[in-house]
C-alpha cells in the first residue's frame, strides 16, 4: 500500500499535534516517533518494549497477532512505550491522516504516562537501559546454564509475577520478591532471573492498573486534537472513521465479547467533560440520586479531566465516573450460565432495575489486576515437610484447572512441592492441589476420592 506523506512533513506535523496537544493543558514529555515494519510493530508490542528479554510467551504472543493481522487484517496500529523520551512507533501503510490520528492518540498516551501519579513509580528514564540489561543477563544465563534451564525459571517468575501476597496479615511486596528473599532452594543466578522479572513487571503494571483511563484518554484527545488541526475538510471526514475504528463499541454479551476499554473510557470521560462543563455553566441537573461525584469543586471540564487523569487508576476511575447514563449508553450487560448452566446468557443489563451497581461492581473485579486470581502465601513450612502452602483469595469466580496445573508445575522448578488451597462455587470448602514434580494430585483433606499425599 502507497501513502500520502514524506518522513519530513510527518515530522513537521508531528511538531504541530504537539503543540495543539499543549494548547489544550497536556504535559507530555519528549516525544520520539519511529516508523517501523508491521511484523516489527507487533513485536514490540508481543515484547511491551523496543526491545526486551527472550521468552517463547512472547514469540508466541507475536505468532498470534502475526495470524491475527495476516487472516483478519486486525493488526497493531501503533505503540506508545512509557521511557523518558517517550517513544512511539508508527507504521509505515498508514495514509496521512492515519498517522495524524495515531500520533495524537500516542502523544495523550505520553501525556497520561508523565502524569498520572501511578506512573511516578516506573523510572522511565532508565528503563531502556535496564530492559538492554535484562536482556543481556537472560542470554549470558542461556549460554551458560542452558534455554531449557532459564526458560523454567523465567516460566515460573511469569506466572506469578503480577501476584502481591498476603503474608502474617500484612500486605507485601510482590509474591516474586518474597520467593526471591526467602526460598532456600534458589541459587543466585535463578533469583537474577526472578528479579529481571520483578523489575519489569515493576514498569509495566501500571498500565494494567490503567488500562481503560489510559486508553479513553488517548482516543478523546486524539479527536480533541485532530479537530483543532489546519487539515482539509476531506481529511476531517477520514479522521472520523478512524476515531470510529478506535472507539467502536463493545460490551459484555451472551458471546463473550469484552468491554473495548478505548470506548469504555472515551464515553466516561466525555460524560465527565460535560458534566464539569455544564456544573460551571451552572445548568447541570443530576439524573442519578446520592450521587456525590456531582459536587461541584470548581472547575471545568477540562481541568476536572488533567486531574482525574493525574490522580486515578481504573478499579476507582469507574466507581467515581462511570454513570447510569453512560452504562445504558454503551448497552453493558453481565453474561452468565443459564439456570441448567449448559450455555451463556445475559442475566442482567443497565436497563433492569437496580442492575447497574452489580454490573459496575463486576467491572471494578475484573479491571487491572482484578483480571487475576490473587493468591497469597499460607505456609512455607506446610506438614513440616518444608514444602510451599499458597492460597487462592476466592472471590466467586473458580480457578481454572488447567492453568492451575501449568502454574504449580512451573512454581515446582523455584521451590519444591507446592500446594494450593481454593474453594469453588460446588465446594464451600477448602480443597486443594498438589504437585511434586511427578504428579499432579487435588482433592479435600480427608475426603474419600482426595489423591493427596497424607
Amino acid at each position: 500500500m502507497s501513502h500520502n506523506w514524506t518522513v519530513e512533513e510527518l515530522s513537521h506535523w508531528a511538531n504541530i499535534v504537539d503543540a495543539t496537544a499543549r494548547s489544550f493543558g497536556l504535559q507530555p514529555r519528549q516525544m520520539d516517533f519511529v516508523i517501523v515494519s508491521p511484523d516489527r510493530l507487533i513485536e514490540i508490542q508481543a515484547y511491551n518494549a523496543p526491545l526486551g528479554h527472550a521468552h517463547w510467551s512472547r514469540g508466541k504472543t507475536f505468532q498470534v497477532w502475526q495470524t491475527m493481522r495476516d487472516v483478519k487484517g486486525a493488526g497493531a496500529l501503533e505503540v506508545a512505550f512509557n521511557a523518558d523520551p517517550c517513544f512511539a512507533a508508527l507504521r509505515p501503510d498508514q495514509s496521512f491522516v492515519a498517522q495524524l490520528v495515531i500520533m495524537a492518540h500516542t502523544i495523550a498516551h505520553n501525556d497520561f504516562f508523565a502524569n498520572n501519579r501511578w506512573f511516578a513509580k516506573t523510572s522511565p528514564d532508565t528503563i531502556l537501559n535496564r530492559l538492554a540489561e535484562n536482556r543481556k543477563l537472560v542470554n549470558a544465563y542461556m549460554k551458560r546454564y542452558g534455554e531449557k534451564q532459564v526458560e523454567k525459571v523465567l516460566d515460573a517468575a511469569h506466572a506469578i509475577a503480577v501476584q502481591r501476597p498476603l503474608v502474617g496479615g500484612q500486605d507485601r511486596d510482590w509474591l516474586l520478591s518474597y520467593i526471591i528473599d526467602y526460598s532456600p532452594s534458589l541459587q543466585d543466578w535463578q533469583k537474577d532471573l526472578c528479579r529481571v522479572v520483578e523489575n519489569e513487571t515493576d514498569h509495566f503494571i501500571w498500565q494494567y492498573e490503567t488500562k481503560i483511563m489510559n486508553e479513553g484518554w488517548a482516543s478523546l484527545w486524539q479527536k480533541r486534537i485532530v479537530n483543532a488541526l489546519p487539515i482539509t475538510e476531506e481529511q476531517r471526514f477520514e479522521a472520523k472513521d478512524w476515531y470510529a475504528a478506535i472507539t467502536k463499541r463493545g460490551a459484555s454479551s451472551a458471546f463473550g465479547e469484552a468491554v473495548n476499554p478505548y470506548h469504555l473510557g472515551f464515553a466516561i470521560f466525555e460524560d465527565l467533560k460535560n458534566r464539569w462543563d455544564a456544573m460551571a455553566e451552572g445548568s447541570f441537573i443530576s439524573n442519578e440520586e446520592n450521587n456525590d461525584n456531582d459536587v461541584w469543586d470548581g472547575l471545568n471540564g477540562t481541568d476536572k479531566l488533567l486531574q482525574v487523569r493525574s490522580l486515578y487508576r481504573d478499579r476507582r476511575f469507574l466507581q467515581d465516573f462511570l454513570t447510569q447514563e453512560v452504562g445504558i449508553q454503551l448497552g453493558l450487560w453481565r453474561y452468565g450460565p443459564n439456570a441448567r448452566g449448559s450455555q451463556m446468557v445475559i442475566v442482567t443489563d443497565t436497563m433492569e432495575e437496580g442492575s447497574f451497581e452489580n454490573i459496575r461492581n463486576e467491572l471494578m473485579r475484573d479491571c487491572g489486576l482484578g483480571s487475576f486470581p490473587s493468591v497469597s502465601i499460607k505456609d512455607t513450612n506446610y506438614k513440616n515437610r518444608h514444602e510451599w502452602l499458597f492460597v487462592h483469595n476466592w472471590d466467586g469466580r473458580d480457578l481454572d484447572v488447567s492453568y492451575t496445573r501449568l502454574t504449580l508445575m512451573a512454581l515446582f522448578d523455584l521451590l519444591g512441592p507446592v500446594w494450593l488451597e481454593t474453594r469453588t462455587r460446588k465446594r464451600n470448602a477448602p480443597y486443594f492441589y498438589y504437585f511434586d514434580g511427578a504428579s499432579f494430585l487435588s482433592g479435600a483433606e480427608g475426603s474419600s476420592r482426595s489423591t493427596l499425599p497424607r
